[in-house]
């Protein structure tokens, strides 16, 4: 069985490009309000970069 965040990012891949667009957008945005990159990748539904 594979991990959420493995299925997340899967389903983000299948989104079209300006979809995955907007959700960069958005995480890029909470992240420099000072949100963590592990609760922006919660909000943003994809895996945080480490």
């Amino acid at each position: 069985m594979k991990h959420n965040a493995d299925m997340n990012n899967e389903a983000s891949r299948k989104l079209s490009p300006s979809a995955q667009e907007e959700k960069r957008k958005l995480a890029i945005k909470l992240w420099k309000q000072g949100m963590s990159q592990k609760k922006v990748a919660e909000i943003a539904g994809t895996t945080p970069r480490l």
